[in-house]
């Protein structure tokens, strides 16, 4: 395994180790084993050694800064007292069922008794009033009656330990409000209501927001479940799939722009300044950072003349996002946008060398199928867990709606770049929501076939290590499959049907 990927994962599992187990003890013990590391230094094995042990010892230092601040945070003593916090929306502003409204509010500092403390850590707002036009990027001061998480009950406290929500806090009273500022935040204000413009569907609209805004409050629960019943969640979640088609869309404009002198060189810088903009306007959660500086690595490779190693790649931005924040360890998104990842790498190329690759479509279906298959299996131990469900005909559902994805979101691009000509821009608004409504109504065919969700008890480690007994059998048809014991002499070809 290269260097990167194995620095990676040993930064993980400090950081795991941490969450898990007692802080000290477990910071004590790979300190302990940092300095064996270096008493019996080989020279072969030495550096190897030492830096999957000083990683361990820096992922520890990093989650033991996070828990201590935790730790000593004034909220364990001021558990329902009123305070004051200060931080922004994340996430979508959800109504209650008694009418009220909840976020998820990422803090920066609190204030009581005319004290401030440094407060970063995510809570969740309950209000009894309908405040959902607050929008993702808001900058609030509540006064809120604030308790831990783990003094609730019942299914909403596992929700919120899963999204990593420490505290939840009973609205009070706003304090102060100020709409997002900056150049992005006004970017993402602008696209947002020229969307609500333009697009008079609101199915159409809806599927805009959650694709070109990361901004999932318009879904219907109705419209989130046919794309989870039908394995294509994810082209809901801003992802590696969108960075790429925005790529390939940037690349597009640079070939019909080789007349005003555009070059390949140029592309990347372009595609690197496309790829800013894009995590600027949607944010910056763990997915959608991962895919970015995969694919910023991936540019920058490239405009340096360097070959490109894809496990490097891998392990050098999950160490980055760690580094950043080691607490996206333990979210869904990253672990999900990882998880597929790395299975696409691993199981793409084997599994592809038993398939023709001509004629170019059939190439094309098979890829996806083959993608979509990796990513599934990659990732089922973290969908059984979270969500406790298994779609049967995702590689059917996939066929389609990944095909459907690029032309939604190119029209989508289009609809965009051509906004000042309101004659173009409305005609590609037409086309895209006739687009979403086919992808919708595919889906739901799909849906309703029989069988087509399988489910299991959520968060049930059961399931969760039988499927990860089937991925290490599915590892060892891989290895068969590339001859390590012993060579197939066998291909996959349409020519003898």
């Amino acid at each position: 395994m290269p260097n990167a990927m194995v620095i990676a994962l040993s930064f993980a599992l400090g950081i795991l180790g941490m969450r898990l187990w007692d802080g000290t003890l477990w910071f004590g013990l790979f300190a302990g084993l940092f300095c064996i590391g270096f008493a019996f230094w080989d020279k072969k094995q030495g550096v190897k050694w030492g830096v999957i042990i000083f990683s361990l010892f820096l992922g520890c230092g990093s989650y033991l800064i996070v828990r201590t601040s935790s730790l000593h945070s004034p909220c364990l003593v001021l558990s329902g007292h009123r305070v004051v916090l200060q931080g922004k929306v994340v996430g979508q502003v959800k109504r209650t069922k008694r009418g009220g409204s909840r976020w998820l509010m990422q803090c920066d500092s609190l204030h009581w008794a005319e004290r401030s403390y440094y407060f970063p850590h995510r809570v969740c707002i309950l209000s009894r009033e309908d405040l959902s036009a607050l929008r993702e990027g808001c900058y609030l001061r509540l006064l809120v009656r604030i308790r831990p998480v783990q003094s609730m009950n019942g299914d909403f406290k596992t929700y919120l330990q899963k999204q990593n929500v420490m505290y939840v806090g009973t609205l009070q009273r706003v304090v102060q409000l100020q709409n997002p500022k900056g150049w992005f935040q006004k970017v993402r204000y602008g696209i947002a209501n020229y969307l609500r413009k333009v697009i008079k569907d609101t199915t159409a609209l809806a599927l805009a927001y959650a694709l070109f805004l990361a901004d999932r409050h318009l879904l219907t629960k109705e419209m989130y479940q046919t794309f989870q019943a039908t394995g294509t969640a994810h082209l809901l979640a801003v992802s590696g799939l969108h960075v790429g088609i925005l790529l390939s869309f940037v690349f597009l404009i640079l070939r019909l722009g080789h007349f005003i002198g555009l070059y390949k060189q140029h592309g990347y810088w372009l595609g690197l300044i496309a790829i800013v903009m894009f995590v600027g306007i949607v944010g910056t959660k763990p997915s959608v950072v991962r895919a970015a500086v995969m694919t910023s690595l991936w540019i920058v490779a490239k405009l340096l003349g360097r070959k490109i190693q894809i496990w490097h790649v891998i392990g050098l931005a999950m160490l980055l996002l760690l580094v950043y924040n080691p607490l996206w360890l333990f979210d869904v998104g990253f672990q999900l946008s990882f998880a597929a990842v790395i299975g696409i790498v691993a199981w793409f190329r084997p599994l592809r060398a038993y398939f023709p690759k001509e004629p170019k479509v059939l190439g094309y279906l098979i890829d996806l199928m083959i993608v979509s298959l990796c990513a599934q299996i990659a990732t089922l131990p973290f969908t059984l867990y979270y969500f406790g469900t298994f779609p049967t005909y995702f590689l059917i559902a996939n066929l389609i709606a990944v095909p459907l994805g690029f032309v939604i979101v190119y029209s989508g691009l289009l609809m965009l770049l051509f906004s000042f000509i309101p004659l173009i821009s409305g005609w590609i608004a037409a086309f895209y929501s006739y687009s979403v409504q086919g992808l919708l109504w595919a889906l739901k065919q799909i849906a309703s076939l029989p069988w087509s969700l399988i489910t299991v008890p959520q968060g049930s480690m059961h399931w969760v290590l039988w499927s990860v007994v089937g991925i290490m059998l599915w590892q060892l048809v891989i290895w068969i499959l590339q001859g390590r014991f012993g060579r197939i002499h066998w291909r996959l070809s349409f020519n003898r049907f």
